[in-house]
């Protein structure tokens, strides 16, 4: 039995990362000089020990993002473009922060799901039933997962001090 399996049961590695992920996997491994199951494996070993470092100091293990986070659950719309390619959806908000956003993505066909998960930027527009006010967000994917729905975190880009203070009045809400 092999106690580090580079896959899970039935799913090889390349279908559980991203492409940003699989490309930074290959030149991890290509750093190394290993197998890219190798360079997961001690990405992962790696991954744990900073999570055992980091709950050991100041802050309690507490969480250590920049900015808060506010779970939410808002309707919105969001574009992603991929290789020239832009697909358009609704979506829900399902956190929120002052540097990025967490989105289901409600898919219409199998096109729109591969620009999403594929997205080299989107832009989401939502509000909060509370607000009048809309807030347009552009962001960098940094994460996509797809299990039945899809879920797209992504990082605020250069926000002006117009879109911060905007997020900072819809989180204190």
């Amino acid at each position: 039995m092999n106690d580090h399996p580079a896959e899970s049961p039935g799913q090889p590695l390349s279908l559980l990362l991203g492409p940003r992920e699989r490309e930074k996997l290959r030149e991890l491994a290509s750093e190394l000089g290993v197998s890219e199951e190798e360079a997961a494996r001690r990405a992962i070993v790696d991954g744990f020990e900073n999570c055992r470092e980091n709950a050991d100091d100041s802050s309690g293990g507490k969480e250590r993002r920049r900015s808060p986070r506010k779970r939410v659950d808002y309707p919105a719309v969001v574009n992603a473009v991929s290789g020239g390619r832009t697909a358009f959806s609704k979506a829900f908000v399902r956190d929120c922060s002052l540097r990025g956003v967490l989105l289901q993505v409600q898919l219409e066909n199998e096109e729109d799901r591969q620009v999403f998960a594929a997205a080299e930027q989107f832009e989401v527009v939502f509000t909060s039933p509370d607000s009048r006010d809309f807030i347009h967000l552009d962001c960098a994917p940094r994460r996509v997962r797809s299990n039945g729905s899809l879920f797209l975190a992504g990082e605020v880009s250069a926000p002006s001090q117009h879109i911060l203070s905007k997020l900072k009045s819809f989180l204190a809400e």
